[in-house]
């Protein structure tokens, strides 16, 4: 159970937070991140990358996730957001829905999926076409859960191979047990 201001600080590894309304944060290596207020749903990412799949919110205020140069509003979608303290620069690729960005030093820059925005060290912004190939890339670090399905269902199919070979085994006993059965007769 997290709280309001547990951090959550990877270094090797990775972390996975599970909302109850079903929304996932997928915490990258190196990467540390703040349950910054929960009553306002705000968050914080000081340092790496995450990747969110936040379910729509309707009639609500939106959840925010900062970094220490930009604000994200979200409603609803799934995106990748890192931050570099060393280059106080912060990155957002978006692939589903829309997000509204707040540059510390700068105006609100309305985001679509598809695109990837950069907020610079002095606020500006610069905002690119983001190919599926490029999202897929950047997530490459994060996909907890795409792995921990994959492990799941390789243990699934060991299991299932284990309980066929048993299967195949008891029946060619039984069968050789049968024959000697008869001959002895």
């Amino acid at each position: 159970m997290l709280n309001e201001g547990d951090v959550i600080e990877t270094k090797n590894g990775k972390a996975e937070i599970t909302f109850i309304n079903g929304s996932i944060i997928e915490i990258g290596t190196n990467s540390t991140f703040e349950l910054h207020n929960e009553t306002k749903n705000e968050m914080q990412l000081n340092k790496g990358r995450i990747k969110a799949f936040i379910k729509k919110q309707l009639n609500i205020e939106p959840i925010k996730f900062r970094s220490l140069n930009a604000v994200l509003a979200v409603r609803g979608t799934e995106f990748i957001f890192s931050y570099d303290p060393y280059t106080n620069i912060t990155q957002v690729d978006l692939n589903e829905g829309k997000l509204e960005i707040t540059p510390i030093a700068g105006s609100v820059v309305n985001l679509n999926a598809g695109n990837t925005l950069i907020v610079n060290l002095d606020g500006t912004t610069n905002v690119n076409t983001l190919s599926l190939d490029q999202y897929a890339s950047q997530s490459n670090d994060l996909n907890i859960a795409t792995e921990v399905n994959s492990n799941s269902s390789s243990a699934g199919y060991i299991i299932l191979v284990i309980i066929i070979v048993v299967a195949i085994a008891v029946l060619i006993y039984v069968f050789t047990r049968n024959k000697s059965d008869k001959k002895k007769i």
